[in-house]
């Protein structure tokens, strides 16, 4: 088991494959937030929340069983959250993904979470996770999270 911080768990992602386990959050009473799928990243903890890294799995439209552990084929993005208790959406080694679907719940999930949590944070897709991980890693020691968040979201937009 490994306890990585935030700028080391998000530069290992695109690094390597994930083992995941399905988690049950109706039982747990834990807040799905709209999202049909969530799981944990089994062999890294977060010290933020002392918990395992969090991994949605947007756009399947089957319900994944509970307490089954599969493998990430891709990382799609990261909702990057003040409190440090970051999402980490994936695609894994189950079949029916429908893109269109994954877009869908991201920004409903997103919705969700902001609205009901009333916790600030930003999207950062794939595409864009090399130029965040090189600005949050020179910024990780001088900076509050949500100067990161407000900073990175005025930079990604230009």
């Amino acid at each position: 088991m490994n306890i990585l911080c935030d700028n080391k768990f998000i530069k290992k992602l695109s690094e390597e494959e994930f083992r995941i386990v399905i988690e049950n959050r109706p039982k747990l009473k834990f807040n799905e937030y709209g999202l049909n799928n969530h799981g944990e990243f089994i062999d890294y903890m977060n010290p933020h929340d002392n918990c395992y890294w969090d991994a949605i799995i947007p756009g399947y439209l089957n319900k994944i069983e509970y307490n089954k552990y599969i493998i990430t084929t891709a990382i799609i993005g990261i909702f990057f959250i003040e409190d440090g208790n970051h999402k980490i959406a994936v695609r894994v080694n189950e079949p029916g993904f429908n893109l269109k679907k994954s877009r869908q719940d991201i920004t409903q999930f997103i919705s969700n979470y902001k609205q009901q949590t009333r916790i600030r944070g930003i999207w950062i897709s794939s595409e864009n996770l090399k130029e965040f991980c090189k600005y949050y890693n020179k910024y990780f020691y001088t900076k509050s999270r949500i100067d990161i968040i407000n900073n990175f979201s005025l930079i990604s937009k230009m």
